[in-house]
């Protein structure tokens, strides 16, 4: 670790994880990139991908940040693992809500969150 005792601390530990995780997930859409890029000019268009439904759709237009129709290797890891982007939150928070807040009020009882 940090305190040259060759202990790592919790602290230390989560930040490695992050860190391999994040890097994993990186791997991961490159992979899924160069899998979907059907035309190899290293960035996908929405007809490029497998699933074309509506939530694909929302995801594909939030995952493209620069609004220019095509996702680039960062807006590509943004569609594929927006769990862990911060652009995407907002979208997976109203994903959540929709599927929770059954009396459809636009606020979450806890009752809904049972």
């Amino acid at each position: 670790g940090g305190g040259g005792d060759g202990q790592i601390t919790v602290g230390e530990l989560s930040v490695r994880l992050l860190r391999v995780e994040l890097q994993r997930q990186e791997a991961d859409a490159a992979y899924h990139l160069r899998q979907l890029d059907k035309d190899r000019d290293g960035i996908l268009s929405f007809a490029e991908l497998p699933d074309q439904g509506p939530r694909s759709k929302t995801l594909y237009d939030v995952a493209d940040e620069n609004k220019d129709g095509w996702l680039s290797a960062t807006e590509s890891r943004r569609y594929f693992h927006p769990e862990t982007q911060p652009g995407m939150f907002k979208f997976l928070a109203a994903e959540a809500m929709m599927l929770l807040d059954r009396n459809k009020d636009g606020n979450l009882a806890k009752e809904e969150c049972h």
